[in-house]
């Protein structure tokens, strides 16, 4: 086989281009989550914050309120952004992947120990969550 330049094209390389393409559907480089919680907006903003100190990463406060964090590199990625942010009771969070085509589930690992953990920060403070998630949790789109 051979391109239309005329360089042949190994046959193995077909079957590497099928492999990234299923494994960027099954492992997205993004992954978005919620979770209602009854509690004032600034009562989960001040949970996500201590879950965000804790987690002993960088991290920052928009000037609209939304939580930036930054995770460190490690054996299986080059790091990823993390946001977070509430609105009327929600808390919408997203992870994705600072470099690379697949992240082997690490997103999907990020969002739901942080949104499970600002939900143990809000039991222990007598704040009741709704634990049901939204019917959204998804990878997010790659617009």
């Amino acid at each position: 086989m051979s391109l239309a330049g005329g360089l042949p094209v190994h046959p193995n390389l077909y079957l590497v281009a099928a492999l990234c393409i299923l494994l960027t559907i099954c492992f997205p480089v993004r992954w978005r989550d919620s979770r209602h919680f009854d509690a004032p907006d600034e009562a989960v903003r001040e949970a996500a914050r201590r879950v965000l100190r804790d987690m002993q990463v960088w991290w920052r406060e928009s000037v609209g309120g939304t939580l930036q964090a930054r995770m460190p590199a490690n054996m299986s990625s080059w790091g990823e952004r993390v946001e977070a942010w509430v609105q009327g009771g929600v808390l919408d969070c997203e992870s994705r992947c600072v470099f690379g085509f697949v992240d082997w589930g690490k997103n999907r690992k990020n969002v739901t120990k942080f949104l499970a953990d600002v939900s143990q920060i809000l039991m222990t403070s007598d704040l009741r969550p709704c634990h049901s998630r939204t019917p959204e949790s998804r990878p997010a789109s790659t617009v």
